[in-house]
């Protein structure tokens, strides 16, 4: 699970701490760093995968805003990841540290790009003593033989190289027995997802192919990586299709998530054809064959979410030995407010190791997290950046008044 991440001199982080429970909130007002944050980690994310140029490319405005607008002169972004994850039955707390550097000027495709690794360090911090798994320092890289053979001398412990410049080294490391542990950070890593789903785009949007949007979702994973929606639903349809084609317990269970918007919903059907994309059709307990552009948005929504979750399910324990972590823009959006509760107890339902951290302005959302402030985060914007905060812990009623819930509190401007 991440637990803590730090960031300094990207888009309005400076000098910015975030820690993370399993089920977390990130609130504030418009423009107070949220999407930022959200760019943040599908950057960070992406990077244990792509070239940095590429791990970029989903950065509104491009390497040339990455850092922040206020801070002159100063081109280098470091970025600092805590975690706790299982290996052989025993939990490993992880931290990993990356400093990067724009470059000022951007090379042609195929070239450096925009952006450098300047340093880089993946350490073992629950090891006596530290450990560290890989590191770069300048133009070497070192990398730890997790697995040393018996009788070798110590000085093939660690394997030096030239460090990769427009790449991460943990991007670059071999599926090696001697990088098991290297390897399950790697994982988890490729494990972000991001996700702000659109009803527009599910409905008409539906033209591209699901395994490539997928695989730039997750990576090299290999748990069931083509049922995995890109970010905002243009392929759902056809990632049903193949859950239903390979998956059909899990087909069904999406359908029972659904139903707590759409009671009516029974089936999803496709028209397929050789060399053609599979056309879906909805079956209803009122209607056999409806269209799925006639879905009503709340619907379409929903179904996207319950693939969301479905797909965090498969790429965590049991199923798997790494949990996903799950980055949702306003999963309210769409939803009957007095559904919102049963929708979010599917999260814990079908997908109760997976980490989901969400944003939202909706008050009823936001109560949901009421009794669970350690597990909030408030953004506010300042002149040069955003802060954050933590609201206090629900005090007791005076005089048996009503206390103000956490969205009252919010929405009040009363948190400093």
């Amino acid at each position: 699970m991440l637990q803590v991440l730090k960031a300094h001199n990207f888009k309005t982080f400076l000098n910015a701490e975030f820690k993370f429970s399993q089920r977390h909130l990130v609130i504030g007002k418009n423009n107070s760093g949220k999407t930022n944050l959200m760019t943040l980690m599908r950057f960070l994310g992406s990077t244990a995968t792509f070239e940095l140029d590429v791990a970029a490319s989903n950065i509104p405005g491009g390497i040339d805003e990455i850092c922040n607008w206020n801070l002159k002169k100063n081109d280098q972004i470091d970025l600092n990841v805590e975690c706790v994850l299982e290996h052989a039955g025993l939990p490993i707390t992880y931290a990993y540290d990356l400093r990067l550097e724009r470059l000022t000027s951007i090379g042609p495709p195929g070239g450096q790009g925009g952006l450098r690794v300047v340093n880089e360090r993946l350490a073992v911090q629950s090891a006596s003593p530290v450990q560290v798994l890989l590191e770069i320092d300048g133009n070497e890289a070192s990398l730890l033989n997790e697995e040393q053979p018996a009788g070798q001398d110590r000085s093939w412990h660690q394997q030096r190289m030239h460090s990769p410049k427009n790449a991460t080294m943990l991007s670059k490391i071999y599926e090696l027995p001697t990088n098991q542990r290297a390897l399950l950070f790697r994982t988890f890593l490729r494990n972000w997802r991001y996700y702000s789903i659109s009803p527009l785009l599910i409905r008409f949007g539906s033209t591209g192919n699901p395994l490539s949007s997928a695989a730039s979702q997750l990576g090299a994973s290999h748990i069931r990586w083509w049922t995995a929606c890109d970010p905002q639903g243009e392929s759902l349809s056809q990632c049903i299709f193949q859950l239903k084609n390979y998956d059909d317990r899990r087909y069904r269970r999406l359908l029972e998530i659904t139903r707590v918007v759409e009671p009516a919903l029974e089936a999803i059907n496709y028209i397929t054809a050789p060399g053609q994309q599979a056309v879906p059709f909805v079956t209803l307990s009122n209607q056999s064959r409806a269209s799925w552009d006639g879905l009503s948005d709340g619907t379409l929504r929903a179904l996207g979410l319950a693939l969301i979750i479905e797909t965090s399910a498969a790429c965590s324990p049991p199923t798997n030995s790494v949990p996903s972590l799950t980055l949702i823009e306003e999963p309210e959006n769409g939803i009957f407010p007095g559904l919102l509760r049963r929708f979010f107890d599917s999260y814990e339902e079908w997908a109760p190791t997976s980490q989901f951290i969400f944003t939202s302005h909706s008050p009823y959302f936001i109560d949901m997290f009421d009794d669970k402030r350690q597990s909030v985060t408030i953004l506010k914007k300042a002149a040069d950046r955003s802060q954050s905060i933590q609201p206090p812990d629900i005090e007791p009623s005076k005089n048996g008044d009503e206390r103000l819930t956490l969205a009252m509190e919010y929405s009040s401007e009363l948190f400093e």
